[in-house]
């Protein structure tokens, strides 16, 4: 499960066991083929530092923007054990 550590900009997201708690709950808007993940708790989106797409970036919660920013959006595809997440 995934759940964010804090509440303001640059908070983590991380691997977390079930709670059910706002932290791990996310509002899903779809835009054309891109998802954008807004957490309950922080009421902020989820969000890869500084827009970089390569291994051990880190991904966080951000506010959101009048621009819609590429490292905003995600894309989700089936797989073959459920739903992928990628940039």
């Amino acid at each position: 499960m995934i759940g964010i550590n804090g509440t303001g900009n640059g908070s983590p997201a991380v691997l977390q066991n079930r709670t059910g708690n706002a932290n791990q709950l996310f509002e899903i808007k779809k835009e054309g083929e891109f998802y954008s993940f807004r957490n309950v708790a922080a009421g902020k989106w989820l969000d890869l530092d500084g827009g970089r797409c390569s291994n051990g970036t880190k991904v966080q919660v951000w506010n959101d923007s009048a621009i819609t920013y590429a490292n905003q959006n995600w894309y989700v595809t089936d797989g073959d054990a459920g739903l992928h997440i990628s940039t």
